[in-house]
């Protein structure tokens, strides 16, 4: 029998070779998490459809389950990520796309805040988020200000979907979990002074090469994000109010 991992990383992709490229940012992601300090973890891959190509890479990725959802969803990779969620065995849950960036220290930091303090129900930290190329760094606050999905890591014990991730609609639906724990009196505790732990988005922003971390070759990263800076969606959409 198969023993659980600490850590359950959920990661939804969808490769549609024109935005997000997905596949080739997943094979980043994978850089990422091969050099993460925290190795006690398990990367659920959903993709929203059928793809041979992303089923043959991810039997060469680090510690990786794959799924696919047969037919393609939608919903900003909602539907994918409810369903890893019901796959997973960690004791605590992470969502990751397919296009962050995440440092050596991601995962041990937040895990190491939940493995320290019980009652702490999830832990959250400060990422990189840009627009316009102009690097900024996002700091979340549990009372009030703005929460992004790479910021917090939850136990599983205690966050419950039954499908209501999926249906109702509309994009960023991931940001309710978050919010569905606050409303419900789960605590959260916040590491702002460790500084970014990762980067929101490599796609969509182009960001100074010395912002990612050294195990990333920058030529990959410019091949695959180009030369463009534009953001493709809605300022209300990078963030949530809590």
């Amino acid at each position: 029998m198969e023993q659980s991992k600490k850590i359950s990383i959920i990661t939804p992709v969808y490769d549609n070779g024109k935005e997000y490229v997905g596949l080739q940012w997943l094979k980043v992601l994978n850089e990422c998490l091969k050099n993460q300090l925290e190795q006690d973890f398990e990367w659920v891959i959903v993709y929203d459809g059928i793809s041979e190509q992303c089923r043959e890479d991810s039997k060469k990725y680090i510690n990786a389950k794959y799924y696919e959802l047969g037919e393609r969803k939608g919903n900003w990779g909602n539907f994918a990520r409810d369903f890893g969620f019901k796959q997973v065995t960690g004791k605590y849950i992470v969502f990751i796309d397919q296009d962050n960036i995440l440092f050596e220290n991601y995962l041990s930091v937040l895990s190491n805040v939940l493995d320290f303090d019980p009652k702490i129900g999830f832990s959250v930290c400060p990422i990189y988020i840009s627009w316009k190329a102009l690097p900024k760094i996002l700091f979340p606050t549990i009372e009030r200000g703005n929460i992004n999905t790479l910021c917090f890591m939850v136990r599983k014990e205690i966050i419950s979907i039954l499908g209501w991730w999926a249906t109702s609609g509309g994009n960023g639906d991931e940001f309710f979990v978050l919010k569905n724990l606050v409303d419900n009196g789960i605590n959260g505790l916040c590491m702002p002074n460790l500084g970014p732990l990762g980067i929101w988005n490599g796609i969509r922003y182009k960001y100074p090469k010395e912002i990612y971390p050294r195990f990333i070759d920058y030529s990959i990263i410019e091949k695959i994000a180009g030369k463009s800076d534009k953001d493709t969606r809605k300022e209300k959409d990078l963030w949530f109010s809590l």
